[in-house]
């Protein structure tokens, strides 16, 4: 299976996302990435027609060859560089944790694959007693791997008593331009917004800085994979019956940040999902960011789509959705 393979269900996922924005006139940045690492987690804990459906939407004929992508995808991830020497690649940061309330128990099946195939960390929690600090443990995770960029990938009130299980990834990013750009040919000039107003912001491409976040639920089970969010959810191969017969997915938060500049591009992302018991080489060539525009931050090699984003406006920072 090719390394390069981005599950078309995450890219359908970034399109949507991109597309709704653009219609707001808003920025939006996100990892198809981070997504389809965490989906295949979760896959692989599903059993039935729940597993049936994962694998359609993310594109693999069967399980082991969804783990087999999945380790060559940590694999890659796992490759960390010297951030003091960005000339000699990108620094990259990534790492799966996964917390489980100490009433439910994961099976041993499950959490060896996921230990070794995803490279993920256990914990036990008490969420019934603790969410609120199991909340601020996760956030601070999130935030310790990816460089202090992504502050809060759980939400107040994200965590209750209700919570069963809560998986989630971290992804840091930094790379330098091959051809530094001179910092002091930086000149103001005017980029032209969808609604035909302008804006003056610094330019060597355009330079800019935001960050995203959203709640991913709906986009998801409108894109059809929506069996793991009901009381049809099977979860067998994740926790021990009968907690396995109760267990579904509650939300799934996503959070990114990317900066570019003169020096290059610094980017980060998280996603969480909360579980419940219910009852190639180019010419060079000039490019004039002076328009909204696509980005995407893609490992040359393995064709794989770390991020994609839209730049509607460099001036905005932040941007929320619902």
């Amino acid at each position: 299976m090719n390394i390069g393979f981005n599950s078309s269900f995450c890219l359908r996922i970034a399109n949507l996302v991109l597309q709704e924005e653009a219609e707001k006139g808003s920025n939006s940045v996100l990892s198809p990435l981070s997504f389809q690492v965490l989906l295949s987690l979760v896959a692989a804990g599903s059993t039935g027609r729940t597993l049936e459906q994962f694998l359609l939407h993310l594109g693999s004929e069967n399980l082991d060859n969804l783990k087999l992508l999945s380790s060559k995808l940590v694999a890659l991830l796992s490759v960390r560089r010297d951030d003091t020497n960005l000339a000699a690649g990108p620094l990259v940061s990534f790492a799966n944790g996964t917390w489980v309330d100490r009433s439910l128990g994961l099976r041993f099946t499950f959490q060896s694959m996921a230990e070794e195939v995803f490279k993920t960390q256990v914990k036990e929690v008490d969420f019934a007693n603790k969410a609120d600090e199991v909340r601020d443990e996760v956030n601070s995770w999130a935030e310790s791997i990816t460089g202090g960029l992504i502050k809060e990938i759980l939400p107040l009130g994200s965590l209750n008593q209700d919570t069963a299980l809560v998986l989630t990834n971290a992804l840091y990013f930094k790379g330098a331009w091959n051809r530094i750009f001179d910092t002091t040919r930086t000149k103001t000039m005017i980029f032209h917004l969808l609604n035909r107003e302008e804006v003056r912001v610094p330019f060597m491409t355009s330079r800019f800085k935001f960050s995203y976040e959203f709640e991913a639920s709906r986009i998801v089970k409108n894109l059809g994979l929506d069996l793991p969010f009901t009381n049809l959810a099977e979860f067998n191969e994740m926790v021990d019956p009968p907690c396995s017969n109760r267990l579904c997915i509650s939300k799934i938060f996503h959070k990114s940040f990317i900066e570019v500049n003169e020096e290059g591009t610094e980017a980060a992302a998280s996603t969480a999902t909360t579980f419940v018991l219910f009852s190639a080489t180019f010419p060079t060539a000039s490019f004039r960011a002076d328009h909204p525009f696509i980005f995407m931050v893609r490992e040359e090699a393995s064709k794989v789509v770390f991020f994609t984003g839209a730049v509607l406006n460099p001036l905005e920072q932040m941007t929320s959705s619902s």
